[in-house]
């Protein structure tokens, strides 16, 4: 299953939306900066490939594989009003079984 996100401006600074998302392994997430670049941080990967920039209208891709359930939050920088997205508060990724 694809799973969509989307990131954008909103007022001096950016909201992730869904800002929690439901996923389970084999399942492809796409984050999009809707009307900015994006640079994507999961802190639970290694580190060569933590960091993921995605030009305006251009997904990060994340193939959700061999994550054990749990809780994984991640960040999103927003270039355009150079400010970190918010969900409800940092935006997160369940992984159910």
């Amino acid at each position: 299953m694809t799973h969509k996100i989307a990131v954008f401006g909103s007022g001096s600074g950016s909201r992730v939306v869904p800002g929690e998302l439901v996923a389970s392994n084999d399942d492809t997430i796409e984050i999009t900066g809707i009307d900015s670049e994006i640079i994507v941080w999961f802190p639970w990967k290694p580190r060569a490939g933590s960091l993921e920039t995605g030009s305006q209208g251009k997904p990060v891709c994340l193939k959700v594989q061999r994550m054990k359930p749990g809780v994984y939050q991640y960040g999103v920088y927003h270039v355009d009003t150079r400010s970190q997205a918010q969900g409800h508060s940092s935006p997160i990724i369940i992984i159910e079984r």
